[in-house]
């Protein structure tokens, strides 16, 4: 009862707040505005520019600590307005925002955030994090030993008691509020694929890169940037250590383009067999998304 109640409290104030929301609910928002840099040249740049065919050119650099507002304004733009769940949710802003802005002070540390530039307009970002391989099983779940039996994925029939309990994902606690519902779902999606990841990584994994988000601006797509992007930021990883790099694709399109990349699908939790108190939350998505796919890529 409790957790239909919140449910239902969520869904009115989204309603009430649709003056404000991000656009039409289940159809993805096209970005004309640009977040502009005020640090050109500060951080260090890192592989060569992209010389796009129309001539603009695109750079690339690291972020630091200090591009929090930066990447976090970026960041909730580029996936409140195009992931496919979220526009489903009716996500504003403000929904993820305290979440979203945790997970850039997490991010940012590491030093594993590249952007692209053309000029002093953002028009891309990949977010990586490294883990060492003793570190590995605090984030992806304990890693197979030799002699285990072929690993096979595992979740709950129903999530609902999960959702409610208000969970913790990392470091960083999400309230358990009515209006943080939508955030504390999709957290607890992503930790129960996280947390089975380790499992399905091959033996001779040293340290794992993990690609946590990608985007470019809908001014720059169809330009090749997200592979040129993931490129450089694989070179990124090697120079740490890393020979292999994870995602998890919760969109067609990163779907696709893993697959192009040569990711091999660890394994898929579908949209159709996860419930939440009996119910399917994640449905009639503009994409035709069909649920969470834990990929690997070995980088040499």
């Amino acid at each position: 009862m409790l957790f239909s109640k919140a449910r239902a409290t969520a869904k009115l104030l989204r309603r009430n707040l649709s003056a404000i929301s991000t656009g039409k609910i289940n159809q993805p928002v096209k970005q004309t505005y640009f977040y502009k840099d005020k640090r050109i040249g500060e951080r260090r740049s890192y592989g060569k520019p992209l010389e796009l065919k129309d001539g603009r050119t695109i750079h690339f650099e690291i972020a630091d600590e200090k591009d929090e507002d930066l990447l976090l304004n970026q960041y909730l733009d580029g996936f409140v307005n195009q992931i496919s769940y979220f526009r489903a949710f009716d996500i504003t802003h403000d929904d993820y925002r305290d979440l979203f802005r945790e997970h850039v002070k997490m991010l940012l540390p590491v030093g594993g955030t590249m952007f692209g530039f053309h000029e002093d307009n953002l028009v891309c970002f990949r977010l990586v994090t490294y883990h060492n391989h003793d570190d590995i099983p605090e984030v992806f779940g304990p890693l197979a030993n030799p002699g285990d039996p072929p690993p096979v994925v595992e979740f709950p029939k129903d999530i609902g008691p999960l959702v409610n309990a208000g969970r913790t994902f990392r470091s960083v606690i999400v309230p358990n509020e009515a209006r943080t519902y939508y955030p504390r779902l999709s957290m607890v999606v992503l930790e129960l694929v996280e947390k089975q990841i380790g499992k399905f990584l091959p033996a001779d994994v040293k340290n794992l890169a993990y690609a946590e988000g990608l985007f470019v601006h809908d001014e720059f797509q169809r330009n090749g940037i997200s592979e040129y992007l993931s490129d450089v930021s694989d070179d990124l990883a090697i120079e740490h250590g890393c020979n292999y790099v994870a995602n998890i694709t919760v969109a067609t399109a990163s779907t696709e383009m893993s697959k192009k990349r040569n990711f091999k699908t660890l394994f898929h939790i579908p949209y159709d067999q996860l419930y939440v108190n009996g119910e399917l939350e994640f449905k009639d998505l503009w994409d035709k998304n069909k649920g969470w796919s834990a990929n690997l890529r070995k980088l040499y």
